[in-house]
């Protein structure tokens, strides 16, 4: 994990800050934090994960300096939008950390479960994003993905490592955030049920609608009886279209604040009609800007050039 220097990134902050000349609340903003955050953070007076904090702003800052230079857009820089599966997963992210309980999101790849709990993770003291996948079949492989969540150290021996994580989650009422936790077995799941009895802390699994059925449908359905019993809410997000708010919202974003025409509007609010609707439309920004040229307004002509430029993809 990269370890960020303070010091040096709120050196970086304040230069980026002046030279654009923005108020701290619109910095804020930009960066995906809370005003409230970044003041305690620059204050010293932050009591969450300062790492995570750092990570969001190198991430922002670095981000901004190779769009200016190169004139790309990525996926880490954005300041996420509060469609409806972005607020439902909020709530319940809360629900789960404030009464130290488990709760189950299950929705279609694209809906926004991951920029969800990654916003969550950094905007809340004491919740730890986990990134799941196949390779996570075991639970020693997901205690040691946990462990770094957690900044526990020593990673070498399983049973150390679980001793670590029980003693650093231990009476800090914080949440789990696992993502893609389909990819986990019965073993896994089970791990974080043992987690979560020593610990109280509540957890989040986010996966495809699948992971229900593996739960309370297949044929090892007994098997996850406990980790269920753990379980006190669970939703399942619609793939409804993402409002044409939402839409021109995370365009602006993605563009830095770019004026739209009403014409290049509606072509990415038919763009959008996928999964994965935003994530598609700040890459079709990113094209179009390049084209448009720096600080001019994107016109339908700048967008469709490229939606062509993208074909099918």
């Amino acid at each position: 994990m990269v370890r960020y220097d303070l010091g040096e990134t709120l050196k970086r902050l304040v230069a980026y800050q002046d030279e654009n000349e923005l108020s701290n609340s619109r910095l804020a903003k930009l960066i995906g934090l809370g005003a409230a955050t970044l003041s305690e953070l620059r204050g010293g007076k932050y009591k969450g994960s300062a790492e995570q904090v750092l990570a969001k702003i190198n991430r922002f800052l670095n981000y901004e300096e190779r769009r200016l230079v190169e004139g790309f857009v990525d996926e880490e820089g954005f300041e996420p939008v509060a469609t409806r599966p972005f607020q439902a997963i909020t709530a319940l992210c809360q629900y789960a950390q404030n009464r130290g309980v488990g709760a189950i999101v299950l929705g279609d790849a694209g809906v926004g479960k991951s920029t969800a709990l990654k916003a969550y993770a950094a905007e809340n003291p004491n919740a730890y994003y986990v990134a799941c996948d196949e390779t996570m079949w075991g639970r020693a492989q997901l205690i040691r993905a946990i462990g770094q969540a957690v900044h526990v150290q020593h990673l070498s021996r399983s049973f150390w490592v679980r001793r670590d994580v029980v003693e650093a989650l231990h009476g800090t009422r914080g949440v789990l955030l696992l993502d893609d936790a389909h990819f986990l077995s019965i073993g896994s799941l089970n791990a974080i049920q043992t987690l979560h009895d020593a610990t109280r802390v509540g957890f989040v699994l986010s996966g495809l609608p699948r992971l229900h059925a593996q739960m309370a449908r297949g044929r090892d359905a007994e098997w996850f009886a406990q980790i269920r019993s753990r379980c006190a809410a669970m939703r399942l997000l619609d793939s409804a279209e993402p409002s044409r708010e939402n839409i021109i919202e995370a365009a602006r974003i993605a563009g830095g604040g770019i004026d739209i025409d009403p014409g290049a509007e509606n072509i990415l609010v038919e763009q959008a009609r996928v999964p994965g609707a935003l994530r598609r439309v700040r890459q079709i920004i990113g094209l179009a800007a390049t084209y448009a040229g720096k600080g001019k307004k994107l016109t339908a002509r700048d967008v469709q050039k490229a939606v062509a430029y993208r074909g099918g993809i």
